[in-house]
Parts: structure tokens; sequence; C-alpha cells
């Protein structure tokens, strides 16, 4: 009897941690969603682009 009431136990918060998990998730999704992309990484875009249309330019892009 007491693995049933133990067994049920762990079952009940095994289900409540399950229906946590989306809000969780989407708490975390939307703290990142605000955060500012970082200047270094916006710099690298910036150089990829320059160095995609330079190759383009030249005709030295993948094709």
């Amino acid at each position: 009897m007491a693995k049933e009431k133990n067994s049920s136990q762990a079952e009940a918060q095994s289900t409540a941690q399950s229906r946590q998990i989306p809000d969780l998730l989407k708490a975390y999704y939307a703290s990142i969603e605000d955060q500012q992309i970082p200047e270094a990484f916006l710099d690298l875009l910036e150089k990829l682009d320059a160095a995609e249309a330079k190759a383009a330019a030249t005709g030295k892009g993948a094709e």
C-alpha cells in the first residue's frame, strides 16, 4: 500500500512539473527575446555582408 501511495505521489509530482514546463520555456524564451544583440556580433555580421558584397562584385561568390 505504501508503494502505491509513493507511486501515486511521484506521478502527481511529475504531472505537476510537466504542466510547468511550457510556462517556464515561454518565460525563458521571452527573456532571451528581449535581450539586445551584442555589438561584437553585429560587427561580425557587417563584415560578412561586406565580404559577400565584395565577392559578388568581383564574381568570386559561391555558386
